[in-house]
């Protein structure tokens, strides 16, 4: 039906440092988080309307291919998400 992206803490909390750095011993790098949230808005079968947060790696690597501009950077998430997968993929929700 829609998607939508709202701003949030571009920081990581102290809760979500504790998960990424449990990865700290084997040399990862930590990813910059996205100061946006992506949602999908859709109906299931019975129509009931839900919102789906889309935590995927293409998301974030399509968002900071165009970071330096927030507006363009999400319209392009949502241009992708919209146009390509939602029409032209055959999307599962679970």
């Amino acid at each position: 039906m829609d998607f939508e992206f709202k701003e949030q803490d571009p920081n990581w909390s102290v809760e979500e440092s504790k998960q990424l750095d449990m990865f700290a011993s084997n040399n990862f790098k930590r990813v910059e988080k996205l100061p946006f949230k992506f949602k999908y808005i859709f109906k299931d079968e019975s129509g009931k309307s839900s919102k789906l947060t889309i935590i995927d790696w293409e998301t974030g690597a399509l968002f900071l291919r165009y970071k330096k501009d927030f507006k363009l950077a999400c319209e392009k998430v949502k241009e992708k998400y919209l146009n390509d997968f939602a029409r032209g993929k055959d999307l599962y929700f679970f």
